[in-house]
Formats: C-alpha cells, sequence, structure tokens
C-alpha cells in the first residue's frame, strides 16, 4: 500500500498552509480522520460539536465520531482551525467551499494536492487526495487492526487489511541484497 512518509506529509501540509489556511485545513482533516476527499468536502458545522467530528462515511462505511485533534505540533492541530471556521460558516454550509460545484469540487482538490505535493519534492504517483486516508491508516494499523477498522469506519475487516499489505517499493527494499 503506497503512503507518505511523516517528512512528506508535514511537507505536503506546510506548502498548503502557505498558500491557504481552507486547503491546509482540508487535507488535514482528511489525514487525522481517514476521510475521503468527497467525505471532507461534505462537512458542515453540524459535523463538528462538542470538541468532535462526526462523519457518515461513504462506499456502505459506518458513521464514525472522533475526537479533535490538538497537536504539540502546529502544522498537525486542527482542533481550534476547525472550531474557528465552524464559527464563520452557516449550520449547512459547507466547511471547504470552491467555487465551482458538484464533481469538480473534487478536480479541484486533487490539482491543488497536486500543486502542493510537487512544491513540497513529493513524488507525482503519491499526489492525490485518497493517500491521506492511506497515510492514516498506515500511521495507525501497528496499534491493531480492529482499531484500525473502527477508526476508518470499515464495516467489513477485510476492507482494513488491505492496509496491511506493503508496496512493491517497500518489498524491493526488503529483498535487496537477498538475491
Amino acid at each position: 500500500m503506497m503512503h507518505l512518509s511523516r517528512e512528506q506529509l508535514v511537507g505536503l501540509l506546510g506548502e498548503a498552509r502557505k498558500s491557504s489556511e481552507r486547503d491546509w485545513l482540508m487535507f488535514l482533516v482528511c489525514y487525522l480522520h481517514g476521510l475521503r476527499i468527497s467525505e471532507a468536502l461534505e462537512l458542515t458545522p453540524r459535523n463538528v460539536r462538542d470538541g468532535f467530528l462526526t462523519v457518515q462515511r461513504l462506499k456502505g462505511s459506518m458513521r464514525t465520531t472522533q475526537p479533535l485533534v490538538a497537536h504539540e505540533m502546529d502544522l498537525l492541530s486542527e482542533k481550534a482551525a476547525l472550531e474557528s471556521l465552524c464559527r464563520k460558516r452557516h449550520a449547512d454550509q459547507p466547511l471547504f467551499e470552491f467555487t465551482c460545484t458538484g464533481p469538480s469540487r473534487r478536480v479541484q482538490a486533487w490539482r491543488l494536492m497536486r500543486r502542493y505535493g510537487a512544491l513540497a519534492g513529493i513524488p507525482g504517483h503519491l499526489l492525490h487526495p485518497h493517500i491521506l486516508k492511506h497515510e492514516c491508516a498506515w500511521a495507525i494499523i501497528g496499534r491493531g487492526i480492529e482499531y484500525t477498522r473502527c477508526y476508518l469506519g470499515h464495516k467489513s475487516i477485510a476492507s482494513t487489511g488491505a492496509y496491511l499489505r506493503v508496496s512493491d517499493q517497500e518489498a524491493a527494499e526488503k529483498v535487496q541484497g537477498l538475491l
């Protein structure tokens, strides 16, 4: 499974924040909560209550409720920024607004990911918004597959099992020198 290194994640978020608080927060929320970009784009202030984010996951996944993250590293801390953004929006207004509507918002998020990732020096094959969900899963899978399944909202453990797979690059690195 392809994922970002911690340095790449921080680089991406740093580049996004230099350009746009909205873009940084959108990508951070995707990472911290293991969201698909479509799930993040549907968030409204109604999803953020009492220090928690509640999301009805897509693709037949479950609803999850997770605490907002106040991280010691400001770049990875969403709580204050997300609560502030919610105070500026109407209850049903999208948190991450774009001038375009519908599926075009996903395309715009993809383009932003590619732009900030390129600025951070991340290889192109890793520059798609879904990599943030992969990175979240990769970061927590070592704590246990059931915790990861629950956090990502998977109904089936088989969906979570995909994050136990290694990438071609990781396999090649482990095998180098053995042949």
